[in-house]
């Protein structure tokens, strides 16, 4: 796997964790050059 694909798969891992748990997913970012971000809330 190539960094980006590293990225992308922890993304998708998490982002299925916290819909499970009952998050509201907003956006996600998966920018190589930055810090991955998953922008969620819970319960407003």
């Amino acid at each position: 796997m190539n960094p980006q694909e590293i990225i992308e798969f922890g993304l998708r891992h998490t982002y299925g964790k916290l819909v499970n748990d009952g998050f509201d997913v907003l956006s996600v970012m998966p920018e190589l050059n930055m810090d991955p971000l998953i922008l969620a809330k819970k319960d407003e």
